[in-house]
């Protein structure tokens, strides 16, 4: 069986204004909302890109961004990653659970306050050439706010 060596988190909170929107809201902007944000790292600053499709050939990041969230003193940011075939994964900030199959990953991570700019969480993931290419799921938990089905894929 082939053994991939995947993502590796990077940045793990990338400053809010690369992902905040004005400071302007209406009652429905002020919901909890998650999202996946692909950055073009191939920059000095990386820039978002459209889409959440992404070659594993190109310097990409691929971000999972969380706002309108009750930020605590203490949080924990839960991703629970499943690939199309399986990964290794490697985060030196957060703990990493993998499910018996190989193919998923759960990611734990512990954010002091002080560590979150602009009350957006942005938590990055880089990606090799021996990724599995195909759609990924991510179910994301901040604090006690629950985001199901992300989605996005890696071509090659």
């Amino acid at each position: 069986m082939n053994q991939y060596s995947l993502i590796t988190l990077i940045a793990c909170f990338l400053s809010g204004s690369v992902m905040a929107s004005g400071n302007t809201q209406t009652s429905e902007e002020t919901r909890p909302v998650a999202f996946l944000q692909v950055l073009d790292a191939s920059a000095t600053q990386p820039k978002p890109m459209e889409g959440n499709r992404f070659s594993r050939k190109d310097k990409r990041q691929l971000c999972v961004v969380v706002r309108n969230v009750e930020i605590q003193e203490n949080n924990q940011l839960i991703e629970n990653i499943k690939a199309p075939a399986k990964i290794t994964m490697e985060a030196d900030n957060a703990r990493l659970i993998a499910d018996t199959d190989g193919k998923g990953y759960q990611a734990v991570f512990e954010i002091p306050r002080t560590e979150i700019k602009n009350d957006v969480i942005v938590q990055c993931w880089e990606f090799g050439k021996q990724d599995p290419v195909g759609e990924y799921h991510v179910d994301v938990q901040f604090n006690n706010v629950v985001f199901k089905n992300l989605k996005f894929e890696v071509l090659p």
